[in-house]
């Protein structure tokens, strides 16, 4: 998130356009022989996001730190792609050119695996023996980044290539071999990603007949739910085992579609419990208070948004629409506090 809430951002002496906050400073840099190319950066009201929030940067110094470089030539590597190159689309789907990889018999791309530029090139900086491997599906269609870092999915497919990688470094040939890769993303390929608390509306999903409240996705199915029907579970074992259109009347109780109920650490014990117990009841208290306030705190960040686009627009055209909304009478600043605080609040409930 970019911010202007730091007053001491540091940079690197020869690369002004890498931002790191004090505080990843301090616990990723510390007092190491890295720690004096780090330099205090010029006062700006300009906001910053730290480098170091990138997954991908705290790689490149994991990776400098376990190959005992001498240099920071990876985190340079990384800083120049993110000057030059457009940034991952992340959740949002996009029309720019996408990369794939073909499958064993080289004949076709594993389906549903897309990367963008930027994060290949963020790959291949880092893990060299991948270089030239994923090629260009196209540049004209609309496409999600299978390597946006806040997938639950990004994390398998990074561990995996490096393990990749460094076996490549120490084979013979040093020729990566992808057949592990290839099969994890064969894996997901007709898989639906969890969209977590993404509303959805018209999705399949596995239900308790009971509580079509309770809609939960294919990966946390069969994460959580399945693995708990092979132990014998009574109340699993009345989740349906296939994905199904939720009754219309969920869809009326929400208000607004539905979305996945088992992602969070939170209801996963929620979920423990109630198999524990046998307790329906529990799960089902637990689940409505979920959607009430997810539903509520929906209301309210609709509200706000709404506002903060329509004060927005006032001060381009210079007069006002007196909506009367939720956040009439409060600066756009203060608004977007507000928003902060919902997101903070659902963290909490989520």
């Amino acid at each position: 998130m970019y911010s202007t809430g730091f007053g001491d951002w540091y940079t690197l002496d020869s690369a002004p356009s890498f931002d790191i906050c004090p505080d990843c400073l301090e616990n990723f840099i510390g007092h190491s022989l890295f720690r004096k190319y780090f330099v205090k950066a010029p006062p700006t009201d300009i906001a910053k996001k730290c480098h170091f929030s990138s997954p991908w940067y705290r790689l490149a110094w994991l990776m400098t730190l376990k190959e005992k470089r001498r240099d920071l030539d990876l985190v340079f590597s990384l800083t120049s792609i993110t000057a030059t190159e457009d940034p991952c689309p992340g959740e949002h789907e996009d029309v720019r050119p996408w990369y794939g990889l073909l499958n064993k018999r080289g004949s076709d791309f594993i389906p549903n695996l897309h990367i963008c530029e930027r994060d290949l090139l963020y790959l291949e900086a880092l893990m060299p023996t991948l270089r030239d491997y994923f090629q260009l599906i196209d540049s004209s269609s609309t496409r999600l980044c299978s390597f946006r870092t806040n997938s639950k999915r990004f994390a398998q497919y990074l561990d995996l290539l490096l393990d990749i990688h460094e076996r490549a470094l120490k084979s013979r040939s040093g020729t990566p071999d992808f057949s592990r890769f290839i099969e994890l993303a064969n894996q997901h390929a007709w898989k639906r990603e969890c969209s977590r608390d993404k509303v959805l509306l018209g999705s399949l999903w596995h239900t308790h007949p009971g509580l079509p409240e309770f809609t939960v996705c294919e990966e946390c199915y069969e994460d959580v739910v399945y693995p708990d029907v092979k132990r014998g579970s009574r109340l699993a074992d009345e989740v349906t085992r296939t994905l199904q259109f939720v009754p219309s009347e969920a869809e009326l109780v929400t208000g607004e579609g539905n979305s996945c109920q088992l992602y969070s650490p939170r209801m996963r014990r929620v979920w423990a419990r109630a198999v524990q117990d046998d307790d329906a009841l529990y799960l089902a208290r637990k689940v409505r208070e979920r959607r009430k306030m997810q539903r509520d705190l929906n209301n309210q960040q609709r509200s706000l948004r709404r506002f903060l686009e329509e004060t927005m627009r006032e001060r381009e055209l210079g007069y006002s629409y007196g909506s009367g909304s939720v956040g009439h009478g409060l600066d756009p600043e203060r608004v977007k506090e507000e928003l902060e605080k919902i997101q903070r609040e659902w963290r909490d409930w989520e």
